[in-house]
C-alpha cells in the first residue's frame, strides 16, 4: 500500500539567508537568553544554519528564532532627511531604536496550563 500524500500544504520557509534574527541561547542552569544573530544557510524549511556576533556557528530550529531588525540604517538615513523632520521629536524617536530591546518568551503557554 502506498502512503498518502499529506493534506497539509508544505511550509515556507520563514527566513531568508542574511536576515538579521534574535536566536535563543539554552544554558545549563540559567535561564535563555536572546541573542543577535544572521542567517547564514537554510539547511531545510524548519532548519536554519546561523552566526552569532562573535563568529560562532549553530544550527537552530525556527522556533528558535525571532525576526531581528537593524537600527543601523535608520542612524545613516539621518543624513539624507530635510531639516524640518529632523527636530528634537524625530532624534527622541530614533534614540529609542539605538539599542534593541530582545524579544520576550510569550507567557501564553503559562496562562494555558492555568
Amino acid at each position: 500500500m502506498k502512503p498518502h500524500e499529506s493534506i497539509t500544504p508544505r511550509q515556507q520557509t520563514r527566513y531568508a539567508v542574511g536576515q538579521l534574527v534574535w536566536t535563543l541561547k539554552h544554558q545549563l542552569n540559567k535561564r535563555p537568553q536572546w541573542q543577535q544573530s544572521i542567517i547564514t544557510k537554510n539547511i531545510s524549511s524548519m532548519i536554519y544554519k546561523i552566526q552569532l556576533r562573535d563568529g560562532q556557528r549553530y544550527k537552530r530550529h525556527q522556533n528558535q528564532l525571532r525576526p531581528r531588525y537593524s537600527s543601523n540604517t535608520q542612524s545613516s538615513e539621518i543624513g539624507s532627511l530635510p531639516d524640518i523632520l529632523l527636530n528634537t521629536k524625530s532624534q527622541s524617536k530614533i534614540s529609542e531604536f539605538s539599542h534593541p530591546s530582545s524579544p520576550r518568551l510569550s507567557s501564553s503557554s503559562k496562562s494555558e496550563t492555568t
